[in-house]
């Protein structure tokens, strides 16, 4: 139901179905990792989700109560041995514009994607 929310705000800007199929990918990749590794065993186990489209990029914030971790120590996988899980980052980096972390009180998650083609081009596509 998220992911339909989300990508319901997503489709009023100009994005091909190729741009909200990698929203949604990354958001559900973000989504996992908040809800696996974000909340902690006894405490706040609560996930908030927040999506805003402006006129040139729509952005997908999850924040959790997790202690964080850095992101850039996190190898990007091999491609001849790709594993069954812990793609969430590469995945989320290959399909989004930005993928930036911040640890205040938690940690928020902040995906950004430009729109490729202007409304009128994604009327013809």
């Amino acid at each position: 139901m998220l992911r339909e929310r989300i990508r319901h705000v997503a489709e009023s800007l100009p994005f091909t179905d190729q741009e909200l199929d990698d929203i949604s990918l990354a958001l559900v990749e973000g989504a996992t990792n908040a809800f696996r590794h974000g909340r902690p065993d006894h405490g706040d186990g609560h996930v908030l989700f927040e999506a805003y489209g402006t006129d040139d990029c729509f952005r997908v914030f999850i924040t959790d109560r997790g202690p964080g971790f850095d992101p850039d120590s996190i190898p990007e996988p091999d491609p001849n041995a790709l594993p069954e899980g812990g793609m969430g980052i590469f995945l989320m980096r290959s399909v989004m514009d930005a993928v930036i972390y911040r640890f205040e009180m938690g940690t928020t998650l902040e995906l950004v994607k430009y729109p490729s083609t202007s409304p009128d081009d994604r009327a013809d596509a």
